[in-house]
């Protein structure tokens, strides 16, 4: 039987001393340790499923492309991922888009376009670009950034209106789950920075945030054991590279492993909307995906390529003054190249002058985590 906690029950059962003793005595340290185990129980059976292999439909031609849009404008939300080559580098190609109807479990319908086949057909092209640009339509992804950029260069489409569920999880960390600075900390050293430079570097980090992976929150949310990511595609991946999706015919293996992500991101939406990192009131909503097209676009910045191995790509970090629509004067980052407000900058002032860090936040982290020599050297440079 799945058990049938909500979440709203926790702050009044969490109010009061007694329950607090009883949650320490039973190990829940927290309350943030009892949400997470709340979601687990709240979802998902006492016996771990044997994990779901969704079914798929390949899409090749314009029919195929006009049904899927068909059966995927039925719903306000569709559910967005890509497969391809170094997507979002300047070596970047596209190999799959892939698309689903924003159901959680088997009655999902889920389209792979192939892309590099449906180039030759600019009519279908033409009813995808029409589709993902329609603005009452929400497009569900995981970290979008890069799926934008090649959307951008292959369709022409400005992806907006972007529900990103890694934006959704880092800003419920703050306003769901109460996370304190300690742990935001914590998360940081745990991220690859270690305790000592984020303790000598606090005043530089202020406002950085480790986004979770797909795989980790699966780990953390015991969502795992509904769909597995295929270990030997992802050790392809390793060996090979992602030249392998450019490959024709692609195998039936790489296939499934692009329809699970669209599987896994529809069941994430689900449990995320359960338990409130997605809110529910359309105003709440609204500012929600105000911010992901802003972390989607990379502030703005549609379609702009990145080095496939350079050092200021976009990392595991959310910065966020980043997510907020630029006002004012902006400032080219010497690292990534972005035109950020001045929020995204360490500033300082001395002798009643002020100046800010070259590099915005997010790359004078990468600075300080790199253990190799970085041009431009970082510095400050005095403000107007």
């Amino acid at each position: 039987m799945v058990l049938s906690y909500r979440i709203f029950y926790l702050d009044a059962f969490c109010s009061s001393a007694a329950a607090c003793s009883f949650l320490i005595g039973r190990g829940f340290q927290s309350k943030v340790a009892l949400l997470r185990w709340t979601v687990r129980l709240s979802y998902y059976p006492s016996m771990d499923p044997a994990p779901f292999v969704p079914s798929f439909t390949t899409c090749t031609t314009r029919a195929d492309v006009a049904l899927a849009v068909e059966v995927l404008s039925r719903h306000p939300y569709v559910v967005l991922d890509t497969e391809g080559k170094s997507i979002g580098t300047i070596d970047g190609e596209l190999s799959l888009l892939c698309l689903g109807t924003p159901v959680a479990g088997h009655a999902q319908q889920i389209f792979v376009m192939d892309m590099v086949a449906l180039r030759t057909v600019p009519a279908a092209l033409r009813t995808l670009k029409t589709f993902l640009e329609r603005p009452n339509i929400v497009k569900i992804v995981f970290d979008g950034r890069m799926d934008s950029v090649e959307l951008f260069h292959d369709l022409g489409v400005s992806l907006t209106k972007v529900l990103d569920l890694q934006v959704a999880e880092v800003l419920a960390r703050q306003h769901i789950l109460r996370e304190s600075e300690r742990q935001r900390h914590e998360r940081l050293a745990h991220g690859g920075f270690g305790f000592r430079l984020v303790r000598i570097n606090k005043t530089a980090m202020e406002g950085l945030h480790v986004v979770s992976g797909m795989q980790k929150l699966l780990e953390e949310l015991r969502m795992d054991k509904i769909v597995q990511k295929d270990a030997e595609v992802v050790a392809m991946h390793r060996t090979n590279g992602s030249g392998l999706w450019m490959e024709r015919p692609l195998s039936e293996k790489l296939l499934q492993y692009a329809a699970n992500d669209i599987f896994i991101i529809a069941h994430l939406f689900d449990t995320f909307r359960r338990i409130k990192y997605v809110p529910s009131t359309r105003h709440a909503l609204s500012r929600l995906i105000t911010k992901c097209d802003q972390y989607v676009s990379r502030s703005g910045h549609v379609g702009l390529r990145t080095l496939q191995n350079g050092v200021f790509r976009p990392k595991g970090l959310l910065m966020a003054a980043a997510l907020e629509p630029a006002e004012g004067t902006t400032f080219e980052c010497a690292g990534c190249g972005l035109h950020l407000t001045i929020q995204c900058y360490q500033v300082q002032i001395t002798k009643g002058r002020g100046s800010r860090k070259m590099h915005c936040r997010i790359c004078n982290a990468i600075v300080i985590k790199s253990k190799t020599e970085i041009t431009p050297e970082p510095s400050w440079v005095a403000l107007p």
